[in-house]
């Protein structure tokens, strides 16, 4: 246990060092960045360090896929919000994982690996969290104070900051309908909050698309029903008929699945 202390101490000295020269290092990741988007297509990467030489560390197997979504492995929210004041249409599933990571961003995945290891004792994450908090401009703050928060506190964060990261993090941390029911409700006022003529309204619009989309192909109705927030019945009309739809289209194949089996045995008599 005092090892993986000691690690955790180690990774966020190295992303404290990594501060000191971050102007250069900036540079860098742009030039990583333009690279890989021109070379986009041309290989197939399942994660961000993929086809990075640090590919081995401890508790990679651990890691939650969301912290691809997030900076610096996936593309910033700041590119997104250019791209609507331009007019460009956002969509969530456009943002992919940087192909290629430097040493620090490696000290970070590695970080993060233990962080999502559940080895580590709380007293560690809280050393973890309060360090973040005072250093600001940590590489990979943002991901590392989602990680030693509880759920509730990492939504309102990454509705804030870091949006497109929401939906990926509700499939590898929610466990309850009530978390569920508090996100949307909070995605919710968020929407109505915005008016007509804000940039961020239809980014948030989409992610608010994305969830209740999710939701509504992998709930039951009555699931759905619940956590829906009141007094938006004709605002989750859609996602209610998507619901049923998919429940009606899972009975008709489970019936199809029951008949052919008990074809099959009648055939086997």
């Amino acid at each position: 246990m005092e090892a993986l202390k000691i690690l955790v101490r180690s990774y966020l000295s190295d992303l404290q060092r990594y501060n000191s020269s971050s102007s250069q290092n900036k540079i860098t990741q742009i030039i990583a960045s333009e690279d890989a988007e021109k070379n986009k297509g041309t290989s197939k990467v399942e994660s961000s360090w993929d086809s990075s030489p640090f590919t081995k560390v401890l508790f990679e197997d651990k890691r939650l896929p969301f912290l691809d979504k997030m900076p610096p492995f996936a593309a910033d929210l700041s590119k997104r919000l250019v791209s609507l004041q331009e007019g460009v249409a956002v969509a969530l599933e456009n943002i992919k994982p940087v192909k290629n990571i430097d040493k620090n961003s490696d000290s970070l995945l590695k970080l993060q690996c233990l962080l999502c290891s559940g080895r580590l004792p709380r007293e560690c994450l809280i050393e973890v969290h309060q360090f973040v908090q005072t250093h600001p401009q940590l590489h990979g703050n943002l991901s590392l104070q989602v990680m030693c928060v509880p759920p509730r506190e990492a939504i309102n964060i990454l509705l804030d900051f870091c949006p497109q990261a929401l939906l990926q993090y509700t499939k590898d941390k929610f466990n309850s309908d009530t978390e569920w029911k508090y996100l949307l409700l909070l995605l919710h006022r968020k929407v109505q909050g915005l008016g007509d003529e804000s940039i961020l309204k239809p980014f948030y619009l989409q992610v608010t698309k994305d969830i209740l989309t999710h939701l509504a192909q992998t709930l039951n109705l009555e699931d759905l029903c619940k956590i829906l927030p009141p007094g938006g019945e004709n605002m989750y009309r859609n996602y209610v008929q998507i619901c049923q739809q998919v429940g009606h289209a899972n009975h008709i194949r489970a019936l199809i699945m029951a008949t052919g089996q008990q074809l099959l045995t009648t055939l086997n008599l």
